[in-house]
């Protein structure tokens, strides 16, 4: 009996020493873990950051080069006529939203939806005026395109807006 007392008091104190070893290093490796984790996580967010910010740089400029004023003056029009010219300009509108569309992963759903109904706006700007001076000269057409987005509510300047201010909540 007196050997069973012996071992017990040698067994009980390593096995509490052997279990708090054993939490203390699991408490550890788990501490260390979400330390990791949380390093990975700021450096992610580093990154996102950068990349949100190119995408509304990206959708600013691709609502200044759909702008219809900016865009009317960037095509070359000799040998064109008025249907060329009309098929070219939503030619142009399309090919850069299309380069753009993946910018949508990057920003909210409100600024994308506004940046995509800007791009639909301008094209029915442009239908419209186009339509509306059907049998003239290219030089008419872009200058009723031009009025007419003056007269308008700007579709571009709206969703530039909206950029502007998404982007501005990250600082």
């Amino acid at each position: 009996m007196e050997l069973f007392l012996d071992i017990l008091k040698i067994t009980i104190p390593a096995l509490i020493v052997a279990l708090t070893s054993y939490f203390l290093i699991k408490q550890l490796t788990h501490n260390t873990a979400d330390n990791r984790y949380l390093e990975i996580k700021a450096q992610n967010q580093k990154e996102i950051l950068l990349l949100r910010l190119q995408a509304y740089e990206r959708l600013i400029l691709l609502m200044e080069r759909i702008t219809p004023d900016n865009l009317v003056m960037r095509i070359d029009t000799t040998g064109l006529n008025t249907n060329e010219f009309h098929l070219e300009l939503l030619s142009i509108i399309r090919a850069e939203f299309d380069h753009n569309i993946s910018q949508q992963l990057y920003v909210s759903d409100s600024v994308w939806q506004e940046t995509f109904n800007a791009k639909e706006e301008v094209t029915k700007l442009i239908n419209f005026s186009f339509h509306q001076i059907k049998d003239t000269s290219i030089l008419a057409i872009s200058r009723k395109i031009v009025e007419t987005h003056l007269q308008s509510n700007l579709p571009t300047l709206k969703a530039i807006t909206a950029i502007k201010a998404e982007a501005r909540q990250l600082f």
